[in-house]
């Protein structure tokens, strides 16, 4: 049986999808280049949920990156927030979901962006500080065979690649990735550090009935002040036994680690001489209401090293 709609957003991937709907034209990609010189100040108690505001240097030694993606329908617009990690002066890394547009909608364009702080490039509809991506490339097995009974265990694939226009600006790292002769595999012994652009509140709907029907139906909290846009860093993530040999499951059962917003970021391993590894990709979070305190799902790098390799060397190719 193939899985449900129903069934698929009770596993929620933790894309930001923003209220905000317009009838405007969306702002134009073209010939905007990032110069990445531009520090934005985040204030030290904002969280990823639980943790703190990063900083440029952070970002940039670690090759992250937020995404904006605008999609259009007939009837207007939106954007969604995604997070990634430069593994190349032209590709990113992050979750093949970020790809897929809403139903009724058509994603247009992906604008990168090489700041710590995106709420101002949001509220004004600035491209100062990004460069457009120019292709995309998801996974083919990205939900291939993932069905109603399999949903909770099987791997998603959910992993992509996009190609920026343009050389990332040059005083970004690129995300150091394991090495395929490494033969690295995450285990419950270690502790991952977390980043993205999303929100910092792990509870974000609540079940309610509705007066007029008499039917449960999920109604969204509205964060006092937004959180989303700021890049946000938590380390010392606990691990969790493995649910398949594709991905790494981590506890977020004290509402501390990804959300909403940090889809495609980074998972980290801290090595021996302090530098960080990425080995995981943030896919989606486990809570039926979409809040962000239970578990979190993140697809392996190790377990899909051979794909990003040859992938990215497409992509480079590509014309």
């Amino acid at each position: 049986m193939k899985l449900t709609n129903t069934q698929r957003n009770a596993l929620t991937a933790l894309t930001l999808v923003l209220s905000l709907y317009y009838t405007g034209c969306a702002p134009q990609a073209q010939g905007v280049i990032a110069t990445g010189n531009e520090e934005v100040s985040a204030e030290e108690s904002s969280q990823i949920v639980g943790g703190r505001s990063a900083t440029l240097s952070f970002q940039k030694q670690n090759g992250i990156v937020a995404l904006v993606i605008t999609s259009q329908s007939r009837n207007g617009g939106s954007l969604s927030i995604c997070t990634g990690t430069l593994i190349d002066k032209r590709v990113v890394l992050t979750a093949a979901h970020c790809l897929q547009a809403q139903p009724m909608f058509k994603i247009t364009h992906i604008d990168v962006y090489f700041i710590n702080n995106i709420q101002k490039s949001l509220d004004f509809r600035s491209l100062k500080n990004s460069i457009p991506a120019d292709k995309m490339t998801p996974h083919a097995d990205f939900l291939k065979d993932i069905t109603d009974e399999n949903v909770g265990t099987a791997a998603w694939n959910d992993i992509a690649l996009l190609r920026l226009k343009t050389d990332a600006p040059s005083k970004f790292k690129m995300a150091q990735l394991p090495k395929m002769t490494d033969a690295l595999k995450v285990s419950p012994a270690d502790t991952l550090l977390l980043s993205g652009f999303g929100i910092a509140t792990p509870i974000v709907n609540k079940a309610d009935i509705d007066p007029k029907t008499g039917v449960e139906v999920v109604v969204s909290i509205e964060e006092k002040s937004s959180t989303s846009g700021v890049l946000r860093k938590i380390s010392n993530v606990a691990v969790l036994p493995e649910q398949n040999d594709k991905e790494i499951m981590l506890d977020q059962s004290n509402s501390q680690g990804a959300c909403h917003g940090d889809s495609g970021g980074p998972a980290f391993l801290k090595k021996a001489n302090g530098s960080l590894l990425q080995v995981g990709v943030t896919s989606r979070g486990t809570n039926s209401l979409g809040n962000c305190n239970e578990k979190a799902i993140y697809t392996s790098i190790p377990a899909h090293l051979e794909w990003i390799e040859a992938t990215k060397t497409a992509l480079l190719k590509a014309k």
